[in-house]
């Protein structure tokens, strides 16, 4: 790590350590020496006409996996120092070295998320043994409050993540980006990074619903070109986004007043030609399902799709996850389809008669 300082041996170094940190091992004891701050140092340095160094870049996207190291980064400004040199250099960086810092965001943005799920365990039980290990002050992202009135030893602790502000100064320009960009490898890199952002990582007073109203034609836009041919990680991440955007009443109108859902039975239906190759597409794609069907607004395209009952049913010869994610789709179907007196409808009726014929071998 003390070589990193010297300026004869940086760049020389930096490649070493670049390949060393592909194992865990190695990237705790270099975190465990002190790495981050050199890191952080060599960022906040480069003027905006020199090329990143490869080195510095790779070293990065591999200690952004280790979870301290990457709240330490954050805490000492990673994100806003990654921002400004992808947004100063458009130019003077290559795609390929602007796709390694868009994967050091990615890993980032992973953490944060993560974090906030492990925040929620926390809140449930009342104790911050779910964030041990994620955080290196558990503390700091919990406010605890002693109940008045029930006891010296009875406390409430809720959430200070909010408080943080690690991406909210930046989330217009993803939502550009990921959006307004003719690269796959980037693109597919935004968008990893915007299917991590929850609503408690945009500005205050800002909804999922409110960014989808000021991008509505570049998102409906970016769909459109999923039915041609593309690489199949931007169609992936492209559908994770959009069943995460659907925990919202707000967002599932704003889905289902545009042909998304349309698009995704498109694609649903290319799947079906080669299953095998797209077992993770299909996956993905009732995992987004779920969350539409849990909302009237969606659920109705979803049902009165062409075929798409049909499809899901054929997944219940699949593998596992895919069995189980359609498992979950028709009971959801199924419930919702019925009357006031539990009797199935139509369609409640056709899953089960497809259900009976599988299980007698018709």
């Amino acid at each position: 790590v003390a070589l990193v300082q010297e300026p004869s041996l940086c760049a020389q170094t930096l490649d070493m350590m670049y390949h060393l940190s592909s194992r865990e091992e190695d990237r705790q004891k270099m975190f465990e020496a002190g790495i981050t701050p050199d890191m952080i140092d060599l960022l906040q340095h480069i003027p905006s006409t020199r090329k990143l160094e490869k080195g510095l870049a790779g070293l990065l996207m591999n200690m952004t996996l280790h979870p301290l190291c990457c709240e330490e980064l954050i805490q000492l400004g990673a994100i806003d120092h990654i921002f400004r040199i992808i947004q100063k250099s458009q130019k003077s960086q290559r795609d390929d070295t602007k796709q390694v810092l868009l994967k050091a965001l990615r890993n980032l943005s992973r953490w944060t998320k993560f974090l906030q799920c492990r925040l929620q365990a926390t809140l449930e039980i009342q104790d911050v043994t779910p964030l041990l290990g994620v955080a290196k002050d558990p503390a700091s992202y919990m406010h605890t409050v002693k109940e008045e009135g029930v006891g010296d030893n009875v406390v409430s602790q809720t959430s200070l993540y909010w408080e943080k502000h690690f991406w909210d100064a930046h989330v217009d320009f993803i939502m550009k980006h990921s959006f307004h960009c003719d690269n796959d490898e980037l693109l597919i890199e935004w968008m990893g990074i915007l299917t991590y952002l929850t609503v408690d990582d945009l500005p205050g007073g800002v909804q999922w619903h409110d960014l989808l109203d000021d991008h509505h034609l570049s998102i409906v836009e970016h769909f459109q070109k999923l039915l041609d041919p593309c690489h199949d990680d931007l169609k992936l991440e492209s559908i994770i986004w959009l069943g995460e955007l659907c925990s919202s009443k707000e967002c599932s109108y704003w889905i289902a007043s545009t042909n998304l859902i349309d698009i995704i039975h498109n694609l649903l239906g290319q799947c079906s030609t080669k299953k095998e190759q797209d077992a993770e597409m299909r996956l993905q794609i009732l995992l987004t399902y779920e969350q539409f069907l849990l909302y009237e607004e969606t659920r109705f395209q979803v049902v009165g799709g062409d075929d798409v009952v049909d499809q899901i049913l054929d997944c219940l010869k699949e593998e596992s996850s895919l069995r189980l994610a359609a498992e979950t789709c028709l009971i959801l179907i199924e419930d919702f389809d019925r009357d006031e007196d539990g009797v199935p409808g139509e369609i409640g009726t056709f899953i089960l008669q497809r259900r009976y014929e599988e299980m007698i071998g018709c």
